[in-house]
């Protein structure tokens, strides 16, 4: 399924620009179809909630859509705002219709990473400013409430914490790769300043 995933979509050098944000694009929309058709199948078949599931049913039909789109088009500056806003404008939907109760606000948590990488640090700000705004709102109306901790806050928690987990891995792929990737390339420039282009000799005495 991976190979088949990622086989078609525009292949860029490492030290290209959009090397990375194509690969987060892919990683994402992996990510995403897998957990639509998870939190689908347990909405229906465990908590009996239609509406949800049925929520999530669009969110996997949007992100397939996204997919085949950008494997035909690799326009990677439209596919990353369209992610962006796409993921931005299902969590902060789901959030606001559960009220921020059974730690659906933790879901939040996974906008400022995502929005700071594929779309960079303005709009990154930007937008995960007005999702915790919208959290601390609702944050706001449940102090008066008795919260109760079910089997969905669990569910909640556990699946915001994985997709944190994967985000947080990829980051630090990119950043080990990038160091190596550099580290190289200044072995290499060393190599040049310091060998005669004629003889093949050090020129360092």
């Amino acid at each position: 399924m991976l190979y088949f995933w990622y086989k078609e979509l525009q292949k860029y050098p490492k030290d290209h620009k959009d090397f990375w944000r194509t690969k987060l694009i892919a990683h994402t929309l992996l990510v995403a179809t897998c957990y639509f058709v998870i939190l689908t199948l347990l909405n229906i078949f465990y908590f009996a909630n239609y509406d949800i599931a049925l929520f999530d049913a669009i969110g996997l039909c949007i992100t397939l859509s996204i997919y085949s789109w950008f494997k035909k088009t690799d326009k990677v500056d439209l596919a990353a705002w369209a992610i962006t806003l796409i993921i931005f404008s299902l969590i902060m939907m789901f959030v606001i219709s559960a009220g921020g109760r059974a730690h659906t606000l933790f879901w939040a948590t996974l906008i400022p990473p995502l929005a700071f990488f594929l779309v960079g640090r303005s709009w990154g700000s930007t937008l995960s400013g007005i999702a915790f705004c919208i959290c601390a709102y609702l944050t706001y109306k449940q102090q008066q409430l008795i919260i109760t901790i079910g089997p969905g806050s669990l569910f909640n928690v556990i699946e915001v914490s994985i997709a944190h987990i994967l985000i947080f891995r990829f980051y630090e792929k990119t950043r080990f790769s990038a160091y190596q990737h550099l580290s190289t390339r200044n072995i290499e420039i060393q190599y040049l300043a310091e060998t005669d282009k004629l003889t093949g000799l050090s020129s360092v005495n």
